[in-house]
């Protein structure tokens, strides 16, 4: 074979395979990564719905703390721990958008760039971005809500487990016992006023300050029992502020999720929406 022949040959081979990776780089591959974004949006998307619902569900249910039995062990641990479940739930839910395929990666006019055009549409579309950035706004509110409200369950163990008449039954100024169980009381108040304090900040709550002011009367008032040993007054007071700790977090825990539980519920449904226009997409071009 001459070479002139030869290096023809050699010249449109090599041609072809230019003319091959160009339609594989601007073709192909963008239309396949289209047709992969789509199907990744369908499933992540479906993914973060069912988990919106679980966590929706969960801070929906959460029962009011007047459902609390004070001077019970184990009631708040359980309640906090739940509070704490849902604020995880919230964390592992995640709504995010690709970035959008450039439209000129697709040189072909028919169906291929149409793909992609349909995909950037609405990956760009501001509807779209504006609900997905308003939901994990929502979603990163409830989860502060639910670690703060649990952080503050937490830290109010020590006083509404109480039981101020079984504690002091055997009360006696200048006992060993009673100078031990004196302590005792006097470090768990500290420990509750320092939990409450480093949870301040965390989330707008103005009737934190109510439980620390509180926290600081029993601590007053746990001076007095250990000055004067008046066992009638320390139960009186530690049942008085129990009540009143009730009813605060009761009052904050009704304020604090109304407006995100509707905001929740109506984020779910715009986001149900927005699947079914992925699914849309998918079924329009047939990608399986």
């Amino acid at each position: 074979m001459k070479s002139w022949v030869k290096l023809t040959l050699l010249r449109s081979l090599i041609a072809t395979v230019i003319v091959a990776l160009v339609l594989l780089i601007l073709v192909w591959i963008p239309v396949q990564r289209a047709k992969s974004l789509v199907l990744s949006q369908i499933q992540t998307s479906a993914t973060g719905i069912e988990k919106l619902e679980e966590a929706h569900s969960s801070l929906s249910s959460l029962p009011s703390m007047n459902n609390i039995k004070t001077q019970q062990i184990g009631e708040l641990k359980r309640y906090a721990d739940y509070a704490q479940k849902v604020s995880d739930d919230f964390f592992a839910v995640k709504f995010k958008l690709p970035k959008p395929i450039p439209s000129f990666l697709a040189l072909n006019l028919f169906t291929g760039k149409q793909i992609i055009n349909d995909t950037s549409d609405l990956i760009s579309s501001e509807k779209v971005g504006e609900l997905y950035l308003t939901t994990s706004n929502n979603i990163d509110a409830a989860d502060k809500l639910m670690a703060y409200h649990a952080a503050v369950s937490k830290a109010l163990i020590n006083i509404l487990e109480y039981n101020p008449a079984a504690d002091t039954k055997n009360f006696l100024l200048g006992s060993e016992d009673t100078i031990k169980r004196l302590d005792l009381a006097q470090k768990g108040l500290e420990k509750t006023a320092r939990d409450l304090r480093e949870v301040k900040g965390a989330y707008v709550d103005k009737s934190l300050e109510e439980l620390i002011s509180l926290v600081g009367e029993l601590q007053n008032a746990r001076d007095n029992l250990a000055k004067f040993g008046s066992t009638k007054d320390w139960i009186t007071e530690i049942s008085s502020a129990q009540s009143e700790i009730i009813s605060n977090r009761v009052g904050f825990w009704i304020g604090a999720t109304q407006a995100i539980t509707t905001s929740l519920k109506s984020n779910l449904e715009d986001v149900v929406q927005v699947n079914k226009l992925w699914e849309d997409t998918a079924r329009k071009y047939d990608i399986t």
